[in-house]
């Protein structure tokens, strides 16, 4: 028996998701990618601020300084809370999670390439 063995047939099926190929003055929107470039300046502020960060360990969630700052700029009361993911599946995921119930059926749009 090998690994693969273990992993279900339609996993092991399953195709690479493709990158779209576009031509050089299209701006993808769907691949949360910047069309710009960053300046050198910028770029290297982002090297010496990363240098610090112990990237190494998670981060500490209760000292983002990002939820404060996201509250005063949208206007967001504090009894609401907030949860930040990485990118919206992510957080579709822990939605599932956090409501649905054994044997609980989700229904989920696919785009079908």
């Amino acid at each position: 028996m090998t690994a693969l063995d273990v992993v279900r047939p339609y996993v092991r099926e399953a195709k690479a998701y493709a990158v779209a190929d576009v031509p050089a003055d299209f701006v993808k929107l769907d691949a949360m990618e910047s069309p710009y470039e960053y300046p050198e300046e910028m770029q290297k502020a982002l090297a010496e601020m990363l240098a610090e960060v112990p990237i190494r360990l998670y981060p500490a969630p209760q000292k983002c300084a990002l939820l404060p700052l996201l509250r005063q700029t949208h206007r967001i009361p504090d009894e609401a809370d907030l949860v930040l993911g990485n990118g919206s599946d992510e957080l579709i995921e822990r939605l599932v999670m956090l409501v649905a119930e054994p044997g609980a059926v989700v229904v989920a749009l696919r785009h079908l390439l």
